[in-house]
This record gives structure tokens, C-alpha cells and sequence, in this order.
């Protein structure tokens, strides 16, 4: 009797194990789908962050230079390669750089545009020879930096 029973288990167990259903199959790719749907526009927006973060490092080394320049020149440049550690146009992912920085005797202003301006703002670098600062720019343009 016994034995019986442990054969019809064996039978029973074996004729169960024939794999996922297609139903089954269905359910798991519906829940990945959903999970990925929630997840796309999370790491969108910090690989946003990530480039913005990046640009605004940039233009804080270019108001620095600018600031040295100054010190050294009495005047701020215009031209990046006068600027110390940059020899061409700074190019960070997802921002573009002005060809020409906006100089005056008092300041020096750099525009950097945004590629992506659903995710990220234009910015505006101000350096005067105190202090530096950064600004978020709803244009990009010239005369368009506060």
C-alpha cells in the first residue's frame, strides 16, 4: 500500500512539473513591462541631473579661471584658450557652450545651452572679480543671461 502511494505521488508530481504556461509566461512580462514603465522617466531625469551637474562644474572652473585671468591681466577674455586649463571650448554632455564669452570691465558671462530642455535647464555663468555665480536660463541667446 505503501508503496503504491509513493508511486502515484511520483506520477502525479512528475506529470505537474512540464513547464510555465503561456498565461503564466504573459503575467511575468506584463510586470517587467510595468516595473520598466516606472522606471524609465526616473532614470531620465537623474541622467538630467548628471549632465547638469556636470556643465554647472565646468562653468564654475571657467569663473574661476576668469577670475585668475583677471588678476593677472586686469581685464577678463573673451577667448577660452587664454583661460588656464582650457585650450578649446569646454564640451559637456548635453550642453553647448557660446563660442565667445560676453566680457565687460566689471564681469564676464558664459551661456551654456541645453540640448534636452525638457529635462534640463540653459545656464549662465556670471564671474566678477569677487564672487562667481550660476543662473538657470529659460532662453539661450545673447542679452539673455541676467
Amino acid at each position: 500500500m505503501k508503496f503504491k502511494l509513493l508511486y502515484l505521488t511520483g506520477i502525479s508530481h512528475s506529470q505537474q512539473n512540464k513547464g510555465l504556461t503561456i498565461i503564466e509566461l504573459l503575467v511575468v512580462i506584463i510586470m517587467m513591462s510595468i516595473i520598466s514603465a516606472l522606471a524609465w522617466p526616473i532614470y531620465l531625469s537623474q541622467a538630467g541631473r548628471a549632465r547638469e551637474s556636470a556643465a554647472r562644474s565646468l562653468i564654475g572652473k571657467v569663473n574661476r579661471s576668469q577670475q585668475a585671468y583677471r588678476l593677472v591681466n586686469g581685464t577678463f577674455t573673451e577667448d577660452y584658450s587664454q583661460l588656464e586649463d582650457f585650450e578649446t571650448l569646454p564640451d559637456p554632455d548635453g550642453y553647448s557652450f557660446a563660442e565667445t564669452m560676453e566680457v565687460t570691465n566689471d564681469q564676464a558671462i558664459v551661456e551654456v545651452e541645453s540640448n534636452d530642455t525638457a529635462s534640463q535647464p540653459h545656464l549662465c555663468g556670471i564671474a566678477t572679480f569677487t564672487s562667481t555665480e550660476i543662473q538657470e536660463n529659460s532662453t539661450f541667446g545673447n542679452g539673455n543671461c541676467p
